[in-house]
């Protein structure tokens, strides 16, 4: 295809050093109509300099072109170099899926890392999966990399309040603060934990107030509140019923104190740079891939088509 770089110049904005192209057509005429299905091959492609000009295309490196033949404007040859363009801006807008295939596996799954909501860490499988796309990488230093963090605002909101509340809760009943890389975890039918809940109640509201008045009714005066508690302490059944309304009013305080949590826009463009270096630390980390050769993006809001896992993308260029 040395040849035909005059062509390659206009359509892909670049010289052709070297290439081998192979064609497979099959045209199809009804009724003056041209139906056709292409298989265009080309190996080993080494392309020059970049080419100026007006009718370059700025390429920053299933064909099924169609048209009527007595369309003044329908040209064979442009169906054809139009189609190349096709493939070449496909490889290139889709470089991740391309280099999984190469790599034997499914294109689509090296396009995106998967994180759950408000989690920055990796899953164990994108944890294999970025070793696996370092090492083609790494033997390729003319690429780079961009990791495009993302967030779902209703997943990672919910998450990202469940957090909090427990953070805030854990501190106030003096529990231990977890590990960087340890899960939250508190019990509602903890007597430390209920009585933080009760604090934070204190200072959420009316809504609070009404939901501990629905589940726990407050004493009318000092005399009925004492034969209230030593009722509790002192009739099983009474025991029971305390235990019963503590063990659905303390959840529902829970989910109310997670839905009254003020949320600042800067949690969750965080929350994404938080994936995106994540992304970026661990391919450094388990290969030679230069850090100079990843960036990051702007932090994106997304509605997850998956449910409870939001995606950070990825995408390929050439330095």
């Amino acid at each position: 295809m040395k040849n035909l770089s005059p062509y390659f110049g206009k359509f892909a904005g670049r010289r052709s050093v070297s290439s081998k192209l192979s064609l497979d057509l099959e045209y199809k005429t009804n009724q003056r109509k041209l139906n056709d299905e292409n298989k265009i091959i080309i190996d080993n492609s080494t392309l020059g300099e970049r080419v100026d000009g007006k009718d370059a295309t700025n390429l920053p490196l299933d064909l099924a072109p169609q048209g009527a033949l007595d369309d003044p404007q329908f040209n064979y040859g442009s169906l054809i170099w139009k189609a190349i363009v096709n493939v070449l801006t496909k490889i290139v807008t889709a470089p991740c899926r391309a280099l999984g295939a190469l790599l034997g596996g499914s294109g689509e799954k090296f396009a995106a890392v998967i994180f759950e909501p408000c989690e920055a860490r990796l899953l164990p499988p994108e944890l294999e999966k970025l070793g696996k796309l370092a090492k083609p990488l790494e033997q390729r230093p003319q690429l780079k990399l961009a990791v495009k963090g993302r967030y779902d605002e209703a997943l990672d909101r919910d998450a990202l309040a469940d957090t909090i509340v427990k953070l805030d809760i854990s501190r106030r009943a003096g529990m231990k603060a977890p590990a960087a890389n340890e899960p939250l975890i508190i019990s509602l039918t903890d007597i430390t934990v209920q009585t933080a809940l009760d604090e934070l109640a204190a200072s959420a509201g009316d809504d609070a107030t009404k939901l501990r008045a629905q589940y726990l009714p407050l004493a009318g005066n000092a005399v009925t509140g004492l034969l209230q508690n030593a009722r509790k302490k002192l009739a099983e059944k009474g025991r029971n019923e305390a235990t019963d309304a503590g063990n659905t009013y303390y959840p529902e305080m829970f989910k109310l104190l997670k839905a009254k949590q003020a949320m600042p826009d800067i949690a969750y463009s965080t929350l994404a740079s938080f994936r995106e270096e994540a992304v970026k630390n661990t391919l450094t980390a388990v290969s030679k891939f230069d850090a100079d050769r990843v960036s990051v993006a702007a932090p994106q809001a997304v509605k997850s088509s998956t449910p409870m896992l939001v995606a950070t993308m990825l995408a390929l260029s050439v330095k």
